[in-house]
């Protein structure tokens, strides 16, 4: 725990700067920094810059700073918007994300893609790092304090006290402050913001869009998270089911069988159940060490803030979760993420029922975007926002295992039937058609080579 006492220290020191400035941790010099996010120029088109925020926790105020980027659109004559994109995580940058987005976005129209260039030159476009990610405030702090878990895992490190400046509610708040600063230096219409998320992004943007319905012209959820849970665990069962028909589907277009793998995974000796927990993952590979620091910092902090209320993990909760032992060890370990996260319910900062329980009817019509298959934000979450929102408008992508249509890469019928209904909803919300609509493939998308 030596190395504890100064990370507090310098939560308190560098997290509360309303001006930016460079740290160095010399714990952690010799690790390559040319994936850092933090450590890239500001996107091409777009200029970046440092907002001061604040906000309140419980009786306490806080500032900080939230880093942005902002392309302004081509056509002010004819502009319909300012959209803010973000790409999920959660703990994930969004400032590098969207400029990628936008320019990849542009050189795909020379190659046919169906988005029309004059689409993007109508809006601002918006990309940020939300709390505790990218160059934005206690960023520095979550990676150092990731580094120490990784490196020192005797140690324990928790970092607790950092956890309550980087929730989803924090961020959201921050959001708004953008928003109020983009009205008063007269950017916005209306003012009003257009809101495009992405996997947890689609709790980010849906939460802003409960607390400042007035505030959204148009809100698209790609790839929706699950929209309500009591916890962590809840939702892991929530999405079983979901989740398993995933898994036989992607099985089967790979001439594989999830019973076989089940009953290998079943007689095999524990320590050769890893190899076929990572065929059941699919694609997931070994992380790097940089990877699980950098790339999965936040990730905690923020899922297990959101709760409700804690909860303590029993075995007994996936004994029979579904039909599959093998699936139900892997739900087991996804779980321990929050297991245990404080014991006492006033840390916790959910996002229910400040954002979810009040009423819908104020929000715009909401377009939902969702593949069929898709194993990070399994399909049910599509349909219960779909419920929760009864003038919402889903697309449905048959047949797809992917995660994320608004940045494939993929110059498809699928994508540019999302891409279609996408630039139809942004151009006339209002004009949005509640219901469900398909965009089909004889095809399977997205499935590989199995093990």
């Amino acid at each position: 725990m030596k190395y504890f006492i100064p990370l507090c220290l310098l939560v308190w020191c560098t997290g509360c700067q309303p001006e930016p400035e460079t740290t160095t941790f010399p714990l952690i010099a010799s690790l390559t920094v040319d994936s850092w996010s933090w450590n890239q120029p500001c996107p091409t088109n777009f200029t970046c810059d440092y907002l001061p925020v604040s906000f309140q926790y419980h009786t306490h105020t806080h500032s900080t700073y939230l880093h942005y980027a902002l392309r302004p659109a081509p056509d002010q004559a004819n502009k319909l918007g300012t959209l803010f994109i973000n790409p999920g995580g959660p703990g994930h940058e969004g400032v590098q994300f969207v400029g990628h987005f936008l320019n990849q976005k542009l050189n795909w129209i020379q190659y046919g893609s169906s988005f029309d260039k004059t689409f993007f030159d109508r809006f601002d476009i918006v990309g940020f790092d939300p709390m505790g990610t990218g160059k934005s405030g206690f960023a520095d702090e979550i990676r150092q304090c990731r580094y120490l878990q990784v490196q020192y895992p005797q140690d324990q490190q928790t970092c607790f006290h950092i956890a309550p400046f980087v929730s989803t509610n924090r961020t959201v708040q921050a959001i708004e402050q953008l928003r109020q600063h983009l009205e008063q230096t007269n950017q916005l219409i209306d003012g009003k913001i257009d809101l495009l998320g992405i996997s947890y992004g689609t709790t980010l943007f849906s939460t802003y869009a409960h607390l400042h319905p007035k505030r959204v012209r148009s809100l698209i959820l790609d790839s929706p998270t699950w929209p309500k849970y009591v916890n962590w665990l809840e939702m892991i069962q929530l999405e079983a089911p979901d989740y398993v028909r995933s898994v036989a589907y992607i099985y089967n277009q790979n001439q594989h069988s999830l019973d076989t793998l089940n009953q290998q995974y079943t007689q095999s000796h524990q320590q050769d159940k890893i190899k076929y927990l990572q065929a059941l993952r699919l694609d997931i590979q070994a992380a790097t060490r940089n990877e699980q620091i950098y790339n999965f910092a936040g990730i905690a902090y923020i899922n297990c803030l959101d709760q409700q209320q804690p909860y303590q993990l029993k075995a007994d909760d996936f004994i029979h979760l579904t039909d599959f032992e093998i699936i139900d060890d892997l739900l087991y370990q996804h779980a321990e993420l929050c297991s245990g996260w404080y014991t006492d319910k006033t840390f916790l900062d959910p996002i229910w029922p400040t954002g979810f329980d009040l009423p819908v009817a104020d929000l715009p019509p909401i377009l939902i975007i969702a593949h069929t298959y898709d194993l990070k934000t399994p399909f049910g979450g599509a349909i219960e926002r779909q419920r929760l929102y009864p003038h919402a408008q889903l697309i449905e992508i048959e047949n797809s295992t992917l995660h994320g249509i608004s940045f494939s890469n993929m110059l498809s019928s699928f994508s540019q039937c999302a891409n279609d209904a996408t630039i139809r909803y942004l151009t006339n919300p209002s004009a949005l058609q509640a219901g469900t609509f398909s965009c089909r493939l004889n095809q399977p998308i997205g499935s590989g080579n199995m093990m």
